[in-house]
Parts: C-alpha cells; sequence; structure tokens
C-alpha cells in the first residue's frame, strides 16, 4: 500500500496520470533506503564514497552465499551517504553460517576497499562496524556457530541483531567466558576481513572499473552492475519454491 501511494505521487508530482515502472522503483527506493538528501560533498570525499559502495559490492557479487545485487549508489539517502542495495530471491526463514559469514564480509567490504585502495580508513564505516558486531555477537551467543564457544545461549539482551535498540540482561556468565565471547566475535570478523580483502585482490580491475563508473553516474542499476562486474558466483540453491521478497540494503 505504501508502494502503491508513493509511486503515484511521485507520479503526481510529475504531472501524469499514469503511474509507470520507473515510479514504482523509485518509490520503492525511499521506502527501503530514505529519501534523497541534497549534501555538498568534496571531490575526495565522493572518490571514497564509490570506493566504500564499491567494496560491498564487489563482495556482494562474488560471494557464493551473497543475496543478489540490486542496486548500488553514492546519492545521500535517508542517514546513509551511499547504500548497496541487494535483493533475495528467496523468503528466508532460516540463516546458514555460510550466508552470514558472507553477510559479515559484505559488511566489513567498504572499509577493506578503503584500505586497500586509499591506504587508510575513515568514520564511513561506522554502522557497518556496529551492524557486523552485532551479527557476529548473534552468531556466537545465540546460534552456537563457534567451535570455541559451543551451543550456548550467553545472549546479553535482547536485540535482534539486524535491529538497533539493545534491552540489557543481566549477564548469566564468567568474566572469563565474557572474554572467550569477545575473542570469537573478533576472530568471526577478522575472518571477514581477511575473505573480503581477497575478493577485492582478485577482482580489482572490475573493482577499478566499477569505481570509476559510479564515480560518473553516482548510481548503477543490476543490468549496469552485470556488465561491469560479468556473472556472479552463486551457490548451489536447495530451495525448491519460495516468495519474492523486498530488497535488503546495507547503508554505507
Amino acid at each position: 500500500k505504501n508502494l502503491v501511494n508513493e509511486a503515484a505521487m511521485r507520479a503526481a508530482r510529475e504531472k501524469r496520470q499514469t503511474v509507470i515502472f520507473e515510479d514504482f522503483d523509485q518509490a520503492r527506493d525511499k521506502i527501503i533506503m530514505g529519501s534523497v538528501r541534497t549534501l555538498a560533498i568534496q571531490p575526495d570525499e565522493h572518490h571514497r564514497l564509490a570506493v566504500h559502495e564499491a567494496g560491498h559490492a564487489i563482495a556482494a557479487h562474488f560471494l557464493e552465499n551473497a543475496d543478489p545485487l540490486y542496486k548500488v549508489t553514492i546519492i545521500p539517502r535517508g542517514q546513509a551517504l551511499g547504500v548497496t542495495h541487494q535483493l533475495p530471491k528467496y523468503e528466508r526463514h532460516t540463516l546458514s553460517k555460510a550466508y552470514l559469514c558472507d553477510r559479515l564480509a559484505i559488511m566489513m567490504g567498504g572499509r577493506v576497499a578503503e584500505k586497500r585502495l586509499l591506504d587508510s580508513y575513515s568514520s564511513g564505516a561506522d554502522d557497518d562496524i556496529r551492524q557486523a558486531t552485532s551479527l557476529a555477537r548473534a552468531m556466537v551467543t545465540r546460534w552456537g556457530m563457534s567451535d570455541d564457544i559451543g551451543p550456548m545461549d550467553l545472549r546479553a539482551s535482547d536485540e535482534h541483531p539486524f535491529l538497533g535498540r539493545e534491552i540489557a540482561q543481566p549477564k548469566n556468565h564468567s568474566e572469563a567466558t565474557a572474554q572467550l565471547v569477545d575473542q570469537a566475535v573478533k576472530a568471526l570478523l577478522q575472518d571477514a576481513e581477511r575473505r573480503v580483502g581477497e575478493v577485492i585482490d582478485k577482482y580489482q580491475d572490475r573493482l577499478l572499473a566499477l569505481i570509476s563508473e559510479l564515480e560518473a553516474k553516482e548510481t548503477l542499476q543490476q543490468e549496469d552492475l552485470m556488465r561491469i562486474l560479468g556473472e556472479p558466483v552463486m551457490a548451489p540453491k536447495l530451495v525448491s519454491a519460495g516468495k519474492q521478497v523486498t530488497a535488503a540494503s546495507m547503508p554505507g
């Protein structure tokens, strides 16, 4: 309903009586990624934004368990200066460790690309690091995905790893166990950085081409991404049927 209303409003602003595909496309982007913001961005920062988003995109394209790329933009939207937009093919009810590890690598892709190509980090990875840390901690403390910790419920809050707010709970484990959890979380994040670094090194020529076009056009659609990056790496699908779902996006 919101999508249809937003698309109709866009058509009205354009003084058209007919709603076209572009209206729905722009409406979906606004709902998922937020409204476009007009900011004065310096050329060096514009380049860094392109490097950062291209790092997310190259990881999403070449990690075999990742959701397919849909769109990449360095036009500021909502609270983000850029967004890498993925469109899952099917509705998921459970998340495998392989999928989650690739998700971590995608989150760290912007930061690693900045370091590889610009030899420095920036504050642009702030939300990426926050989300990746939250997800890695859930993998360790809730879902038993650390061999060192094992299948123990060690959650310290009611926060969902893909959402934001945290409701603190008393610790039900020792300080020594808390240190092991921190080490396991750190190991997952460092492994994610290592893996995405390997992807960036392997496909650096395509990464550079992506950065160049992203700087020039600011928004690249799925067909642009396929042309620049080539065929994605896809994991074998065990699902025989599923529903189409709305896209997920990764701010900056």
